[in-house]
């Protein structure tokens, strides 16, 4: 009997899959809004932000430019030509982007139980669907000047869809703190995680505590990471991470 072919390998979704459990104290960045009902963000394709990222880049040739024109003694006029254009080139996309609205967001939706992902830059629509079919997962990126960044994914499980929530140069905890903070706010019969902008609300946690607490507490013996703990509990069992475990199943026929 002639075996089974197998398929070319499907690319599986990059990093660690991370459980809706508290791993650290609570983290959040500045929101669209935020009360007890609704938390909003901005999408990843949001074009505001988009111009925001790019016009990086004629800024530092500007710079360039101007210190090429500098180093010459003066004597290189296409330096500064180049940097007067990148420059104007800069200056257009701020005042694009000031006068642009926003165009893309990112709903967690705490009374519905929803999430409503904008698909990106390049895609046009939504992800929406109920708490329980999104997932995240954590994972290492280089950035331009090659420092790893921690970088925190939202993924839609029926699909396998993944867009970016937050990143971070400086290790594990933001992430970690991020995802903590969403998995509490989308347990609508569990207190509000207590920030800044929900502190209006009485019924509120602490969480894993503040940071000041979580850091005191690190240099104690004996006690637990509950990060290292699920990487402990996905080593042992691999069928934990999810959608990886249905794309590896995708392989044979």
């Amino acid at each position: 009997m002639a075996q089974k072919k197998q398929k070319k390998p499907f690319f599986k979704l990059p990093g660690k899959p991370l459980p809706k459990r508290l791993l650290r104290p609570f983290v959040y960045e500045e929101p669209v809004s935020l009360d007890d009902k609704r938390l909003v963000i901005l999408g990843l394709g949001d074009r505001v932000e988009a111009i925001q990222g790019f016009m990086i880049l004629p800024y530092v040739i500007a710079l360039g430019g101007g210190v090429g024109w500098f180093a010459t003694g003066f004597r290189e006029p296409i330096a500064l030509i180049v940097a007067i254009v990148a420059l104007a080139i800069a200056l257009l996309m701020h005042y694009a982007s000031k006068r642009m609205k926003h165009n893309q967001f990112t709903v967690f939706d705490r009374e519905k139980g929803t999430v409503s992902f904008a698909k990106g830059l390049f895609s046009s629509g939504l992800l929406e669907g109920p708490w329980e079919d999104w997932s995240a997962r954590l994972w290492i990126q280089s950035t331009s000047v090659g420092a790893a960044q921690h970088t925190l994914s939202i993924v839609h499980l029926p699909t396998s869809k993944m867009g970016m929530l937050t990143a971070s140069i400086t290790g594990v905890d933001h992430a970690l703190g991020y995802w903590s903070f969403l998995v509490q706010y989308m347990d609508k019969d569990a207190p509000l995680p207590d920030v800044v902008d929900l502190k209006k609300y009485p019924n509120r946690t602490k969480g894993l505590g503040t940071w000041q607490e979580w850091k005191n507490g690190t240099s104690k013996a004996g006690r637990l990471d509950p990060y290292y703990e699920w990487l402990a509990e996905l080593k042992e069992d691999s069928s934990l991470d999810v959608v990886n475990a249905k794309i590896e199943a995708k392989r044979f026929f």
